[in-house]
């Protein structure tokens, strides 16, 4: 049975003989440093980020050191979302569709002190029936209306497709580009896709990302 510490998200299952943790779990928040309960080299893993702690100091005055490469450096540790998006999910305004506003959520928003890093994102498109009308401009987008992460993609040429399509979203080549803490990561296009009638296309969303503590 797990220990846990008031006031944190952290679980702690594996204790040293004299009763300090050896290895442990934190699901959101900072690392305690409290006195007398961690073993040098304690180990924790952060649940958010999938990122793995060491005790690099002492037992008197524990300091948490990220261990291994962090998520930007090493590709092992990006994580890869798939998002499936029927025909009528192509149409939906509601919040969190495609068509609405701030567009699909495809990465959900990081926790407070966390931010989401994007990689890259593909959109495959599959063509049936009939070609969807609408639609505009489409961007990769800080969640909740923040600023595009990528260049654009005409509606032409991924949501009005009369054939399947699969398009890349790379972040944008600038010298620094902007980020915000505890969002998400959306597919915004710039006006709502339509369906004049029998439309029937489906489209799958890849996201390539990894979750920093900032």
């Amino acid at each position: 049975m797990p220990y846990s510490i008031t006031g944190t998200t952290l679980q702690i299952y594996d204790k040293t003989l004299n009763g300090l943790a050896l290895t442990a779990t934190i699901d959101s928040g900072t690392i305690p440093t409290t006195i007398s309960t961690f073993a040098p080299g304690c180990m924790i893993l952060d649940l958010s980020t999938g990122i793995r702690y060491y005790n690099s100091g002492t037992t008197a005055a524990p300091v948490w050191s990220q261990s291994g490469s962090s998520a930007l450096a090493d590709a092992q540790m990006m994580k890869l979302i798939q998002v499936d998006v029927t025909a009528a999910q192509m149409i939906a305004t509601t919040a969190g569709s495609l068509s609405h506003a701030n567009g699909l959520i495809v990465v959900p928003a990081a926790a407070a002190g966390y931010v989401n890093i994007l990689h890259r994102l593909v959109v495959s498109y599959t063509f049936s029936i009939a070609a969807f009308t609408g639609g505009g401009n489409t961007t990769v987008n800080i969640g909740s209306g923040g600023a595009a992460l990528t260049g654009l993609i005409g509606t032409a040429s991924l949501w009005q497709s009369a054939a399947n399509v699969i398009y890349w979203f790379n972040p944008l080549a600038v010298v620094a580009a902007p980020i915000t803490t505890a969002t998400s990561i959306n597919l915004v296009t710039a006006s709502a896709i339509t369906n004049p009638g029998t439309a029937a296309g489906s489209s799958k969303v890849y996201c390539w990302y990894s979750t920093v503590a900032i």
